[in-house]
């Protein structure tokens, strides 16, 4: 528009130096013209500058809105951030307050488990109370296993035990039952103490002449190498194959 106004008057100025010789009518005409544009170019600027402060304070209205908007939302977001925080810092201290209490109660003197009353968290009880199920049944499998060895264990010292009794008593009773009959026949035949290989070579021979001897020590003598290592089972049927009869002597009477 100043454009607009600028090149009408110049226009009006080329048309002013070319008509010199005009009346003043035309002078004065011209005159006006100009006076007008001018008002006209004056008007023009001082409504441009009118509204560009409009235009600016509606922008910064704008911008004074948002920027509200925006404080607005983030004091809400900072409470909600304050409220989570204040949260986990009370159940940082319920932990740190019970990890204190299993310290003291860890260190006390004379410690019993499980006389301090501790507040678990309600979010872990489940997963806590499992995890002491597979404990305990883990435990009672241990246990049991452990007891079934122990007692496996004991039945076989116990067994152990009996088979060395048995073989002791097996051993201690032929020595004693040799230990009678060696000592028997240096009783009843004094001539006969002599070393054993003499005494089994003696009562080979006799053996050799026990069916023609009557002589009843005699025949004892010959026959008690060979009855020696048999049991009482097996004298017993030899006995009552043979038509004997077999007294029993008491421990004082053998004596």
């Amino acid at each position: 528009m100043k454009l607009e106004l600028t090149e009408s008057l110049d226009k009006v100025y080329k048309a002013i130096d070319g008509r010199k010789s005009n009346d003043g009518d035309d002078v004065a005409k011209l005159k006006t013209t100009v006076n007008d544009m001018q008002r006209r170019l004056n008007g023009g600027v001082a409504s441009t500058s009118s509204v560009a402060p409009s235009v600016e304070g509606e922008e910064l209205a704008r911008l004074d809105r948002e920027q509200a908007e925006i404080k607005t939302a983030t004091e809400k977001r900072l409470s909600a951030l304050e409220d989570v925080v204040l949260a986990l810092q009370r159940k940082c201290e319920e932990a740190e307050e019970n990890v204190e209490k299993w310290k003291s109660e860890a260190l006390r003197p004379g410690n019993k488990r499980g006389s301090i009353a501790v507040d678990p968290t309600p979010s872990s009880h489940a997963r806590f109370r499992m995890e002491v199920e597979a404990l305990q049944t883990l435990q009672i499998s241990e246990m049991n296993a452990r007891k079934e060895s122990e007692e496996e264990v004991e039945r076989l010292k116990e067994s152990l035990a009996k088979l060395d009794m048995e073989k002791r008593a097996r051993v201690r009773g032929t020595n004693l039952k040799s230990k009678f009959n060696n000592a028997a026949v240096r009783e009843k035949d004094p001539e006969n103490d002599v070393g054993p290989s003499a005494r089994k070579c003696k009562d080979k021979v006799v053996s050799g002449s026990a069916s023609k001897s009557v002589d009843r020590k005699a025949f004892l003598r010959a026959n008690r190498c060979d009855l020696r290592g048999k049991n009482k089972e097996l004298v017993m049927g030899i006995c009552e194959k043979r038509g004997l009869h077999i007294q029993l002597l008491s421990r004082r009477r053998r004596l």
